[in-house]
């Protein structure tokens, strides 16, 4: 088990290689790159300097001693606009290459979600999609030499009574399952969001269980009050049971990326208290490691 963080909060206000060591000064030796930034994949860092900028970032970070074991592609991976869901598609495949040039072996890349669950054929409409969506991925799998993992989703939307979460894409144990099954291949593994399951009022030990070892090998670490995807430490969003998480993850004896996706605590911080903060994120994953190697 390797404890990462995504670097989405970080490199709003430092550069690449400022982040890479400040996460190194707090302890961790990998990083997951995240791409869902639009520069990633819709700005300057897409010519033909692309290879040559990501195999730089590489050799800094290998240099300090930092990998990049995961990424994240840009999301969400549809929309209801065909044109602009082509688009995310060709973005998709190129930070699965910009990823590879990392020397990262695994890409979050999210299932399609664009049909309300509540319409009438859209989950089986949905499932079929995404078998086509990930068939259309796998040469690229091939090609460089990535596995790719689908994460557990949520669907946010407005009704008469505010802003709710609805059950999409993956949102159950079972569903998740199911599409592991159907796809059943070495290019496809699992990402256990554990804020999303909690939002959408499922058991994050249960996907845990469900999964098991070999298809569970990414998990994104945040907490939330159960109301809002908050993206904070786990202990502070006050819904996550990690006593129940961390003993599921024990039972599976759990080897994967342990990567937090809680920097929304440091935002409201100055950028002089975001090392102190990359700390207090490391620390919260030594402990939670502990608990989940305990005898």
């Amino acid at each position: 088990m390797r404890i990462a963080t995504d670097i989405n909060c970080f490199y709003n206000i430092y550069s690449i290689e400022e982040t890479i060591t400040v996460l190194k000064d707090a302890g961790f030796d990998t990083i997951d790159f995240t791409f869902m930034d639009e520069r990633y994949y819709n700005g300057d860092i897409v010519a033909d300097a692309c290879a040559k900028h990501y195999a730089e970032v590489r050799r800094y970070a290998e240099d300090k001693g930092i990998t990049f074991d995961t990424a994240h592609a840009p999301c969400p991976s549809s929309m209801i606009d065909e044109e602009a869901t082509v688009r995310r598609f060709d973005a998709i495949v190129r930070s699965m290459k910009n990823a590879s040039t990392l020397g990262a072996k695994t890409i979050v890349v999210h299932p399609l979600q664009h049909l309300q669950y509540s319409t009438p054929g859209a989950i089986e409409r949905t499932f079929e999609m995404n078998m086509e969506f990930y068939s259309k991925l796998k040469p690229y799998c091939e090609e460089y030499d990535i596995r790719v993992a689908l994460e557990n989703l949520t669907d946010f939307r407005e009704t008469l009574v505010g802003h709710r979460f609805f059950h999409t894409t993956c949102s159950t144990p079972d569903e998740f399952l199911l599409y592991m099954n159907e796809l059943n291949s070495p290019h496809f593994v699992a990402c256990l969001d554990i804020g999303h399951a909690i939002v959408v009022h499922q058991n994050p030990a249960e996907f845990i269980t469900k999964l098991g070892r070999k298809r569970l090998q990414v998990l994104h670490v945040h907490d939330s009050d159960g109301h809002r995807d908050t993206h904070t430490l786990p202990y502070l969003g006050g819904m996550g049971n990690w006593a129940e998480i961390t003993d599921a993850l024990r039972s599976i004896n759990f080897d994967g990326n342990f990567n937090f996706e809680a920097g929304n605590f440091l935002k409201p911080l100055p950028k002089e208290l975001y090392p102190a903060g990359a700390k207090m994120l490391y620390s919260t994953g030594k402990y939670l490691e502990g608990r989940i190697k305990a005898n």
